[in-house]
């Protein structure tokens, strides 16, 4: 019988063997395909190499020779081989899912109803998003609008390599900028450079709101991803 040339005297026990050798190389299945996001490049062949080098013998020999015995040299082959396979197909298949999913598209010209845009409670006040897409001459347009409660601070001091154009619309705050704190009202408007640490705080005793408009020229978004 099958079951005792692999060793196995009950074909339950065998059956059980075999179930969880299946089980195991759907998991790695699964990770590679649903989990490359996870690995690039190099990474990414080397984890599959160690992953798939752990596959039990009793699979490899189901799936590649079933009629037959295989002696240790040529098992090692092909417990060599199949990991080799795996680790080039994989990489290549997913650049090509990668490759074949559509782009963005690009945003023409809108207009956003104020009374239409969603509003979302933040532990610092509101935020309502306007747009996150492409546009002809960007790689992203983002536009949303913000609400600080009185004395909250948007955020602490932080960088980025977009460059950012805030816009306040009511309520009074005060902004870093150039590592100065600008107090400003109604009808101001501030922009931040690329990779300057800037904050933006209520001081006053009503609520602030401000439209952020941030953009990313073309190719920072491949240059951040990398």
């Amino acid at each position: 019988m099958l079951s005792t040339r692999f060793g196995y005297r009950r074909p339950a026990r065998f059956a059980a063997a075999l179930a969880s050798d299946l089980l195991f190389a759907l998991s790695l299945v699964w990770r590679v395909f649903f989990g490359a996001a996870f690995f690039h490049g190099t990474d990414l062949v080397l984890v599959t190499i160690k992953v798939a080098s752990l596959l039990p013998r009793r699979a490899v020999f189901l799936l590649l020779n079933c009629r037959g015995r295989v002696n240790a040299r040529r098992m090692f082959s092909l417990r060599l081989i199949l990991p080799l396979a795996i680790a080039c197909a994989v990489p290549a298949t997913t650049s090509l899912a990668q490759d074949s999913t559509p782009p963005p598209k690009v945003m023409g010209s809108m207009a956003f109803d104020w009374n239409e845009l969603a509003v979302h409670k933040t532990p610092t006040g509101e935020s309502r998003k306007v747009c996150k897409a492409p546009t002809a001459t960007l790689d992203e347009l983002e536009i949303h609008v913000t609400t600080l409660n009185p004395g909250v601070l948007a955020h602490p001091p932080h960088q980025h390599p977009d460059e950012e154009l805030l816009i306040i619309k009511e309520g009074t705050v005060e902004a870093l900028v150039n590592g100065e704190w600008k107090r400003l009202g109604p009808g101001s408007v501030i922009f931040q450079a690329s990779n300057v640490l800037h904050a933006i705080r209520n001081v006053g005793d009503t609520p602030a709101t401000y439209h952020v408009i941030k953009w990313n020229s073309p190719g920072m978004l491949k240059k951040k991803a990398q």
